[in-house]
C-alpha cells in the first residue's frame, strides 16, 4: 500500500480531538483489529499532546501523516511554528512504549509504529 493520508490542523490541544477521530476512522477503514485501533488511538493522542504542549504559537501547525502498509502503520506527527523545545517527559515515554511497538522523537515531530497482525481469516 503506498498511499498515505495527511491532516494538517491548528498546533493546539483543541484539536486532539480531531486527530482522535481521525486516527480511528483511518483504522477502522483499513479493517485493523479494535484492540490496534484503541493502541493507536492512545499513541496518537499522546503524540498530539506532547507535540502541542507549548507557550504562545499563534501561526504553529500540526501536521499527521498516515502511512499504511502491509504489515504496519506509522503515524508521524509534525508541528511547525513553535520554538519551544519538545520534551518526552517519562510518563509520555511509558504510554508510547504500551501502546504502540516503536515510536521515534525529533525536536519537532513523534512518530508512532504499530505492527497489524495478519488481516486473514
Amino acid at each position: 500500500m503506498a498511499e498515505h493520508i495527511q491532516l494538517d490542523v491548528p498546533l493546539s490541544q483543541v484539536h486532539a480531538r480531531t486527530v482522535r477521530a481521525v486516527t480511528v476512522a483511518i483504522c477502522a477503514d483499513l479493517g485493523y483489529p479494535l484492540d490496534v485501533i484503541e493502541d493507536l488511538r492512545l499513541g496518537v493522542n499522546e503524540a498530539v499532546t506532547v507535540l502541542a504542549d507549548v507557550s504562545d504559537t499563534v501561526d504553529g501547525r500540526l501536521t499527521v501523516v498516515f502511512e499504511p502498509a502491509a504489515s504496519q502503520i506509522a503515524i508521524r506527527c509534525v508541528r511547525s511554528g513553535a520554538a519551544d523545545a519538545l520534551v518526552l517527559d517519562d510518563l509520555a515515554e511509558r504510554i508510547l512504549d504500551t501502546v504502540v511497538d516503536r515510536h521515534h522523537v525529533t525536536e519537532d515531530a513523534v512518530t508512532v509504529v504499530k505492527q497489524i497482525p495478519s488481516l486473514e481469516v
